[in-house]
């Protein structure tokens, strides 16, 4: 039984330092050799790789999402080149950029500049009248 907390252990380390090098939960599992259902019970179970899990599960996500930013940027400012065909041959390329993907940088980045922007205003007053038709209701529907 000691051989196999060892074992444990040690898988439970390798999952993590997989994990960390920013491989999906079941693509470093499948690594480490164990089912992904497997480290759902770990971080169900022990609280100290819940912590450790919790933790690189953060940094994981943070690395995805500054990717993906930069991606983002360079497909808003240096765009992508796309082939033009004609007749079944490549006859050219022409640059397409994303200005979609800029206005929801900008608006990430600077929201006070460049969030849109709705503004109502009432004036007068607003009056709620509340009418109790429980009991008019439930003569008509035969209640």
């Amino acid at each position: 039984m000691r051989a196999d907390k060892g074992l444990t252990r040690r898988h439970k380390k390798e999952f993590l330092e997989n994990y960390l090098e920013g491989r999906y939960i079941c693509v470093a599992a499948k690594k480490t050799g164990i089912n992904d259902g497997t480290v759902w019970l770990w971080r169900r179970d022990d609280a100290e790789f819940r912590k450790a899990f919790d933790e690189a599960r953060i940094l994981v996500e943070q690395r995805i999402v500054a990717k993906l930013e930069a991606e983002a940027d360079r497909r808003g400012v240096v765009g992508t080149v796309k082939p033009i065909f004609q007749g079944g041959q490549q006859v050219g390329a022409v640059r397409e950029y994303s200005d979609t993907l800029l206005i929801f940088r900008l608006k990430g980045l600077a929201p006070d500049r460049y969030k849109d922007r709705q503004e109502q205003e009432h004036k007068g007053k607003i009056i709620f009248e509340v009418k109790d038709d429980r009991n008019e209701i439930g003569a008509t529907s035969g209640y």
